[in-house]
């Protein structure tokens, strides 16, 4: 197994990431702040948001992005080409889990120093609340074959979402609708990226049951 230095040296592996709040704090129990966190990872990946932005318009940026639409060129100011490929992602409460593959030496580290700086900044300011919003480090695991990616991808976005609705076609925050059903969002890889890395669509079900067998490689 790879050690947390060396996965930060590689590119293209898929990673098993979770970023969690420190004590707990529920950071997901409102969809303003889920669709402000999607637009953070947005924004993290190729640069930094603009300046003096207002929370409808961040909203609806979001749903852009998740519908697949172009969002206004003031509202990101790109820096670089993509940190990271977002395989696969979810929010859940106090946490988010995320299947991400580096394009550049310590891209991963960098993408969530981003997201978690830049989301903490707005929660903060939200809430009158001061001090660390999540903890450090993250937790970060390579993926080893595409049997444990595929069981991975439906652990990631069918069984962790199931934890906060109980209807997955109706919850916006993971990427189900990417992988499993027609949605297209800018956040995600494309469906003919995701069938190169070796995830199986038609499998799902199959890969749900292997998750009821083996979550020994599943980061907690």
């Amino acid at each position: 197994m790879l050690t947390r230095k060396e996965i930060n040296k590689e590119k293209l592996i898929p990673c098993h990431v979770i970023t969690k709040t420190v004590g707990n704090v529920p950071v997901f129990s409102e969809k303003e702040d889920c669709f402000r966190f999607i637009f953070q990872m947005h924004a993290a990946n190729i640069g930094k948001p603009g300046f003096n932005l207002r929370r409808k318009d961040i909203v609806q940026a979001s749903k852009d992005l998740l519908a697949g639409k172009d969002i206004d060129f003031s509202l990101v100011k790109p820096e670089h080409s993509p940190l990271v490929n977002i395989i696969s992602f979810a929010l859940l409460k106090d946490h988010a889990h995320f299947i991400l593959s580096a394009n550049k030496e310590g891209g991963i580290s960098k993408f969530i120093s981003k997201v978690n700086l830049g989301f903490a900044k707005y929660f903060n300011m939200k809430n009158r609340r001061f001090g660390v919003l999540f903890n450090k480090p993250f937790k970060i695991a390579a993926v080893c074959g595409n049997k444990q990616l595929n069981v991975l991808a439906c652990y990631v976005n069918i069984k962790s979402p199931l934890e906060v609705s109980d209807n997955l076609a109706e919850y916006p925050f993971s990427s189900f609708l990417d992988l499993f059903g027609n949605r297209n969002s800018r956040i995600t890889i494309s469906k003919a990226m995701a069938k190169q890395l070796g995830i199986n669509f038609e499998k799902a079900e199959d890969y749900v049951q292997e998750l009821k067998n083996n979550q020994s490689f599943f980061l907690e």
